[in-house]
């Protein structure tokens, strides 16, 4: 069905497991199925290899795939920079 999304199975899974809103969340992703996602969580984060399009709407892009941008990103945004062991 046209209702189902990555937003939507997102906003599902958070609000009936985690008790969590969309605005808790930080959702990544490259390619048009994510820009929904992107754009309606807290931190939506392209990749570097990302489409034009997903770049555009997001609030952070992180490096590409190849060079780890999503354990990048985490270590920025979720880790304390003095418990990192990624240099």
């Amino acid at each position: 069905p046209k209702s189902i999304s990555k937003a939507s199975a997102l906003k599902l899974l958070l609000a009936r497991i985690y008790n969590l809103e969309l605005s808790d969340a930080i959702a990544f992703g490259d390619n048009y199925n994510d820009i929904e996602m992107i754009q309606s969580v807290g931190l939506g984060i392209a990749v570097e290899n990302a489409r034009k399009e997903v770049k555009a709407v997001a609030k952070a892009v992180t490096a590409n795939s190849k060079e780890n941008g999503v354990a990048q990103a985490i270590q920025k945004y979720l880790i304390p920079s003095s418990h990192s062991p990624i240099e």
